[in-house]
C-alpha cells in the first residue's frame, strides 16, 4: 500500500505553511518553525506540494482522488479472505457462490475483484475455467 495518502497533515498546519509562504519565508525555515511549533517533522517536497495546492485551487483541502470508487472497502476485503483462509484450495466459483449466500460487500463483486483482493494479500485462489 502506497504511504503516500496515509498520514496527512492537519488543516492548522496547512494553514501555517501557507500563510509562511505568503511572508516569503524560506523553506527550511518553514521546516524548523513546524518542527518547533507543532512538534511534526515535515519534508520541504509538503512545503512546497502545499503551497502549489494552494496557489492552484486556492484552497488548502485535500482533492478528491482520481479514478473509480474501490468495489470493496478494507473491511469487507479482510472478510472475504478470511471465508478463504480456513479452505486456502477453494476456487474463485465457489467463494463467489458463498458470497451470494452471505453477503459480505454492499454489492455483487466480479471473480475478477476477488482474485485481485486474494492475491495482493498472498494468497492463490485456484481459478476455475468457467465465466
Amino acid at each position: 500500500m502506497s504511504t503516500r495518502h496515509q498520514f496527512r497533515l492537519p488543516e492548522e498546519i496547512r494553514w501555517f505553511i501557507v500563510s509562511e509562504k505568503e511572508k516569503n519565508t524560506p523553506p527550511l525555515t518553514i521546516k524548523n518553525n513546524v518542527l518547533e511549533k507543532f512538534r511534526r517533522r515535515i519534508s520541504y517536497s509538503t512545503i512546497r506540494l502545499t503551497w502549489a495546492r494552494h496557489l492552484k485551487t486556492g484552497s488548502i483541502d485535500y482533492l478528491k482522488p482520481a479514478g473509480r470508487p474501490k468495489t470493496l472497502n478494507p473491511r469487507e476485503g479482510r472478510s472475504l479472505v478470511k471465508t478463504f483462509l480456513p479452505n486456502p484450495g477453494t476456487s474463485i466459483k465457489s467463494v463467489i457462490e458463498l458470497q451470494d449466500q452471505q453477503p459480505i460487500a454492499r454489492k455483487p463483486i466480479s471473480r475478477w475483484t476477488l482474485r485481485r483482493t486474494f492475491r495482493s494479500r498472498g494468497l492463490l485462489p485456484k481459478i476455475s475455467n468457467e465465466r
